[in-house]
């Protein structure tokens, strides 16, 4: 069964309608998570486990708002808000350097309006310098480890007028000391009247093979569906010679109660001419000998551009 085929149809489908793209500004992402941290912390000095990545609407946010200048409610005459985004900024910058890997992931996403010089950037496994970095301006994201760099394009260059993604963000939500699973949000926006376009995608990234495949993408053509398409995350348990992907995922762009078991290994092997490594994708729930690269496997591979 092709599970991811509907989503990437989807994709094609929208490729021709390329004008009045409207992106999603970072600034609104960033503030918003930044508050609600401040006012999660404003009430307990204990960090608990990392909130998940969305963040409040801006609707919410206003709520806070005080109507005096300064603010008869608050010590300093700050405006409830303000207090809250540089108390959630200091905490979330505290993650971002903290030691523990995973928690610096749930900590950090990199946007591709960021306007950091070089593009934003996380150490995956600071222990080994293992990090990742987004380039918004061609539309690629960067591994980089010891001296070995493999760039893959994953969006349009900055500026291009037909975009099918304006504005998107990257995350790693699984990896190890050559590996990582990152997912590719790609932010609902409206491209015409009543026409809209989100999508989620998950790639596994291998340093042995310099490869990166696609493995579940979800795309929506409407505003009907809120929140996150996917859930939970997946994760990779590595083996000898690759990867194995066994995944309870539900997919709320395809259906809202189904939930698809994805099981899937992913071993490093050799093209036909012998000339490069690459990841050879089984499905498992398919019969012997009709499993190789079909099904689940059929995702798209990202152009490797650096190495």
């Amino acid at each position: 069964m092709k599970l991811a085929n509907s989503a990437r149809l989807t994709i094609r489908a929208c490729e021709p309608i390329r004008s009045a793209l409207r992106p999603l500004p970072k600034a609104i992402m960033k503030k918003t998570l930044a508050v609600f941290l401040g006012y999660v912390l404003i009430s307990s000095d204990t960090l608990a486990q990392p909130v998940s990545r969305p963040a409040p609407s801006e609707a919410k946010m206003t709520q806070f708002k005080c109507n005096s200048n300064p603010c008869a409610n608050t010590a300093t005459g700050e405006d409830p808000s303000e207090i809250a985004e540089k108390k959630g900024a200091r905490i979330s910058n505290e993650l971002e350097q903290t030691a523990n890997d995973r928690d610096r992931w749930s900590a950090t996403t990199l946007y591709s309006d960021s306007k950091k010089p070089g593009g934003p950037a996380l150490d995956i496994i600071k222990s080994v310098q293992f990090r990742i970095k987004l380039q918004p301006k061609t539309g690629t994201v960067l591994f980089e480890k010891g001296g070995i760099v493999h760039a893959f394009s994953i969006a349009s260059p900055l500026g291009k007028p037909d975009r099918l993604c304006p504005a998107y963000a990257v995350s790693v939500v699984d990896a190890g000391f050559d590996y990582a699973v990152i997912q590719v949000n790609c932010f609902l926006y409206q491209f015409a009247p009543k026409r809209f376009y989100g999508s989620e995608e998950f790639f596994l990234y291998d340093m042995q093979t310099a490869s990166m495949r696609s493995i579940w993408d979800a795309g929506i053509s409407d505003n009907s569906v809120q929140g996150r398409l996917v859930s939970p995350n997946p994760t990779v348990k590595k083996i000898s010679n690759g990867y194995t992907l066994i995944w309870n995922v539900k997919d709320r762009s395809k259906s809202a109660t189904e939930t698809y078991k994805v099981r899937a290994s992913y071993i490093r092997s050799t093209e036909k001419n012998g000339t490069h490594a690459v990841l050879t994708c089984t499905d498992l729930t398919a019969p012997k000998g009709e499993n190789i690269e079909v099904g689940i496997c059929e995702g798209r591979h990202p152009k490797l551009v650096t190495q």
